[in-house]
């Protein structure tokens, strides 16, 4: 009678998940790089959007910083929703709903009349 086989740990991470990890740090950094872009121009493009009351420029830059924190608090109800939509249709299906969003709100800024 042969002794039973002795289980082997892994050596190291398999590369899948050293792929899955890296896409996911790469997206992580763009969406932060956005977030941190719309920070920085908010200065420019604020009372250009929002408007200017009583000559104050501070009106409009407020108002674009508060849009700013509404999109930053909805963010874990998105990943809800989005973690959801994925589970019922796929990753695929749910990354490309998410990029669809994101050029939505691009091409909105873009066609905005001012």
């Amino acid at each position: 009678m042969a002794p039973p086989p002795v289980a082997q740990a892994p050596i190291g991470i398999p590369r899948s998940r050293v792929r899955q990890l890296m896409a996911a740090s790469v997206g992580n950094v763009v969406e932060w790089f956005d977030w941190y872009a719309y920070s920085f121009l908010t200065v420019y493009f604020a009372e250009q959007i929002f408007p200017t009351q009583g000559g104050s420029s501070l009106v409009p830059v407020l108002s674009a910083f508060a849009v700013f924190a509404v999109g930053f608090f909805m963010r874990p109800l998105g990943g809800l929703l989005v973690g959801a939509f994925a589970d019922r249709f796929g990753r695929k299906a749910a990354m490309t709903f998410t990029i669809m969003l994101m050029g939505g709100g691009s091409l909105l800024l873009a066609v905005t009349p001012t």
